[in-house]
């Protein structure tokens, strides 16, 4: 599993980056489910490069699954030593 963040500038506080990118894709899933939006209308509203690369990450096997707490552990752990 891998998360990229690449910050705009060498200077940016790396913990407000991370809070604003983690309030981005709350606000994503919140506009999905407050809309009723179906997986086909969601893919519909990406932009054709994004539909793509969706469909390669499918043919290359990636897959996604439902998180919990122990994966957001992983996560962090992960980001912590990816900045060392």
């Amino acid at each position: 599993t891998r998360f990229e963040l690449r910050s705009p500038n060498p200077r940016t506080n790396i913990y407000l980056a991370t809070a604003v990118s983690y309030m981005a894709m709350l606000d994503g899933i919140k506009y999905a489910l407050n809309n009723n939006k179906t997986e086909e209308e969601l893919l519909a509203s990406f932009h054709e490069k994004t539909r793509y690369n969706i469909r390669l990450a499918t043919r290359k096997g990636v897959t996604v699954r439902e998180g919990n707490r122990d994966d957001l552990k992983i996560f962090h752990r992960r980001q912590r030593n990816e900045r060392i």
